[in-house]
């Protein structure tokens, strides 16, 4: 089975989204941890249309560090793209993975405070 496939059963996204807050979140940095909550927002259906310009106007950083957090989120498994646009102010669309928590091994143990 596909770990990306939309949870089913209702109360499933506050299942993802506790796994995420309890397990994940404190290892990631701030930004990735903003993108992340932005793209679970906008999923439906397990995945979400958005650009790296929406991302880092949602998330209120720039648009290099939200490319970086959209890259480091993918290399932990944490998002998938399921097409990419060509042009990078244009939408893609990504898979948000449904149990977040079965990404752990993936991660760093935890992440420096960020910096002002």
């Amino acid at each position: 089975a596909d770990p990306h496939q939309p949870a089913t059963r209702k109360g499933d996204r506050w299942a993802t989204f506790n796994a995420f807050m309890d397990v994940i979140a404190p290892r990631l940095t701030l930004a990735e941890r903003a993108v992340w909550l932005l793209m679970f927002r906008h999923a439906r259906g397990g995945t979400c249309e958005t650009s790296v310009r929406m991302l880092a106007a949602g998330a209120a950083i720039g648009r290099a560090t939200a490319e970086r957090a959209l890259r480091q989120l993918s290399e932990y498994g944490l998002v998938r793209a399921v097409w990419k646009s060509r042009d990078k102010s244009k939408a893609s669309k990504y898979a948000v993975h449904p149990q977040p928590d079965r990404c752990i091994g993936n991660l760093p143990s935890s992440h420096e405070p960020s910096s002002p």
